[in-house]
C-alpha cells in the first residue's frame, strides 16, 4: 500500500502545565533560527478562537506542525503536505521521525513544561482516494503500522485499532503499556 500526506499526533502528557498561548514566540523563532533545517518554514497562525480547530500551527512549505486540543486531548500534530507516494512502512517511520523530532525539540525549548506520552498516538492519510477510510484500508496498512510502532516503541504488545469514522480521513490510534521518553523513540527511528 503507497501512502502520501500521512499525519502523526502525539499526545501531551496528563501533568503538562504549558498553554498553546507560549507556542507562538517559540515557532517564530524556529523560523528565524531554521531550527528545522530541511524544513522550509513560512509562518505560524493561531487558530485557538475555532472549537476543534487546529490551534496553534507553524506552516512550512512541506509540512504543517499543530498543537491542538481536538477530541479534547492536546498533542502536537505533524502533517505532510508536499511529499511523494511512498510505502506505508516508509511514510508511517518518516512522518513518525519528523513528528518526534519536533516533540524532542518542544520539550527542549519549553525546558521540559510540555511533554510527551510514548504510549499513544494517531495516524491519519489525508488522502481518501488512496486510502479511505473502511476496513479494507485498514487491513491493508495494519502490518506496516504494526511493524513501524513495535519497533519504536521496542515491544510486540501495540495495539492498533481502527477509528472507522465514515466522515474522516482514515485513522488509526496506537496504544502500547509502557511510554518511553520521546528522544528515545526518536533514537530507534533512526536506528
Amino acid at each position: 500500500m503507497n501512502l502520501h500526506r500521512v499525519e502523526t499526533k502525539i499526545f501531551a502528557a496528563d501533568d503538562t502545565n504549558f498553554t498553546q498561548e507560549e507556542l507562538i514566540p517559540i515557532f517564530h523563532r524556529w523560523i528565524r533560527e531554521k531550527r528545522l533545517p530541511e524544513t522550509l518554514l513560512i509562518d505560524v497562525a493561531d487558530y485557538r478562537h475555532v472549537h476543534g480547530g487546529p490551534g496553534v500551527v507553524l506552516i512550512a512549505h512541506e509540512l504543517d506542525i499543530a498543537m491542538d486540543a481536538a477530541d479534547e486531548q492536546l498533542g502536537m500534530r505533524l502533517a505532510t503536505k508536499r511529499d511523494s507516494l511512498a510505502d506505508a512502512h516508509t511514510k508511517v517511520l518518516a512522518n513518525l521521525r519528523l513528528a518526534l523530532d519536533v516533540c524532542c525539540k518542544l520539550e527542549e525549548d519549553t525546558k521540559n513544561r510540555l511533554h510527551f506520552r510514548g504510549d499513544r498516538f494517531q495516524v491519519r492519510v489525508l488522502d481518501r482516494l488512496v486510502a479511505p477510510n473502511t476496513n479494507e484500508t485498514f487491513a491493508a496498512a495494519r502490518p506496516a503500522l504494526m511493524e513501524v510502532f513495535s519497533r519504536v516503541l521496542a515491544t510486540s504488545s501495540v495495539v492498533v485499532e481502527h477509528a472507522a469514522e465514515s466522515r474522516s480521513p482514515f485513522t488509526v490510534l496506537v496504544s502500547a503499556a509502557t511510554s518511553p521518553p520521546m528522544r528515545e523513540l526518536l533514537g530507534r527511528c533512526s536506528a
